[in-house]
C-alpha cells in the first residue's frame, strides 16, 4: 500500500512539473507550480486516509470545503488565457452538477429511496439544471446572477453543514452527491466570476425574485399533495431554522406542521442576503479587474515575445 500510495503520489505532483514544461507562460511561477503539486498529493491522501471521518468540524470535513473555494482559483490560473479551454472548463463544471440530478433516479432508488425523492426541485437542484441550460443561452444575466448568489449561498450552507446521513463517512450514496452538487454550485460561479465572465447586475434579482417565491409556494402545496419535504420545509430539516421555528409560537400552527409565512420570511432573508452578496461581488470586481486587465495583458505580451524570439 505504501508503494501504492507513492506512485500515486508522484502522479498526483507531475502536473506542478509538467505544466511549465508545456507552457511557458509560467516559468517564473515555478514556485507555485510546486505548491499546486503538493495540494494535489494532500487532496489523495486526505481522501484516502481521512474520508470515514466525515462529519462537520472533522479534519475532512474542512479540507474538502476549504477545497471548493481553492479550486476555482486553481482552474483560473491554468486557464485564465486560453478562451477555449475556459469555455470547456465552464461546460465541465456545469455538467457535473447536472450528472449528479440525473444519477440519483438510478442510484436512490438502490438505497430504498423513491424516485420522487430525486425528483429535482430543491433550490439547488434547480440552479444546478439551469446553470446547465444556461450555457445554451445568448441572454444569460440573470442565471448568472442566480448562481453567484443563491446557487454560491446554498452550496456554502450545505458544505458548511456536512450532511453525512450519521454514518460518519462521505462513501455513501446521497453523501457522495450532495457534496459534488454543492460543490458545482460553488465552484461554477466563482470560476466565471475570475474569468471575467459574468456581468453582476442586483437588480435582475430584485425584479425576478417573484418567480422564486411563486415557485417556493407552489412547493409548499405539493409538499402537502404527495407528502414529500422539497424545499426542506418541515421542522427539523435545517437544524437552525428549527430551533427558530419552535422559539416563535405564532409559526406553529400550519398545513402538516408547517408555517408557509415563516418560510416566506425566510425567503425574504434569502433575497436580501443575495442581494448584499452580489453588492459585495460588485464592489470586489471593479477593483478585480484592474489586476484582470493587466495580467492578460502581460501574459499577451509574454507571448508575443515568445514567438519572436522563435
Amino acid at each position: 500500500m505504501i508503494v501504492g500510495d507513492i506512485l500515486i503520489s508522484l502522479v498526483c505532483f507531475s502536473p506542478g512539473i509538467l505544466y511549465p514544461i508545456f507552457t511557458k507562460r509560467t516559468h517564473k511561477m515555478w514556485w507555485l507550480n510546486i505548491l499546486l503539486g503538493l495540494f494535489y498529493v494532500g487532496t489523495y491522501l486526505v481522501w484516502r486516509y481521512f474520508s470515514n471521518n466525515y462529519h462537520q468540524g472533522s479534519f475532512f470535513h474542512i479540507f474538502i470545503f476549504a477545497s471548493s473555494l481553492i479550486i476555482p482559483f486553481i482552474l483560473f490560473y491554468y486557464t485564465y488565457d486560453k478562451l477555449k479551454l475556459t469555455r470547456i472548463v465552464e461546460i465541465i463544471l456545469a455538467s457535473l452538477g447536472l450528472f449528479v440530478v440525473l444519477s440519483r433516479f438510478i442510484t436512490w432508488p438502490m438505497i430504498g429511496r423513491t424516485l420522487y425523492n430525486a425528483l429535482p426541485l430543491n433550490i439547488c437542484n434547480i440552479i444546478v439544471v439551469l446553470t446547465f441550460i444556461n450555457l445554451f443561452l445568448k441572454k444569460k444575466l440573470f442565471f448568472h446572477n442566480i448562481s453567484l448568489s443563491l446557487g454560491l449561498i446554498g452550496g456554502l450552507a450545505t458544505l458548511v453543514m456536512a450532511f453525512d446521513e450519521g454514518l460518519n463517512t462521505i462513501w455513501f450514496t446521497s453523501n457522495i452527491d450532495s457534496y459534488f452538487l454543492h460543490f458545482s454550485l460553488i465552484v461554477y460561479p466563482l470560476y466565471i466570476f475570475l474569468s471575467n465572465k459574468i456581468t453582476i447586475n442586483f437588480q435582475v434579482m430584485l425584479k425576478n425574485f417573484w418567480i422564486i417565491i411563486i415557485y417556493y409556494i407552489l412547493m409548499f402545496f405539493i409538499n402537502f399533495i404527495i407528502d414529500q419535504n422539497f424545499m426542506f420545509m418541515r421542522p427539523g430539516s435545517i437544524g437552525f431554522l428549527n430551533d427558530i421555528y419552535y422559539s416563535l409560537p405564532i409559526f406553529r400552527v400550519g398545513i402538516f406542521e408547517v408555517n408557509l409565512l415563516f418560510y416566506l420570511l425566510c425567503l425574504g432573508g434569502a433575497l436580501a442576503l443575495s442581494v448584499g452578496l452580489l453588492v459585495l461581488f460588485k464592489l470586489l470586481q471593479k477593483k478585480y479587474l484592474l489586476f484582470y486587465n493587466r495580467l492578460t495583458k502581460d501574459t499577451a505580451i509574454d507571448q508575443t515575445q515568445q514567438k519572436a524570439q522563435l
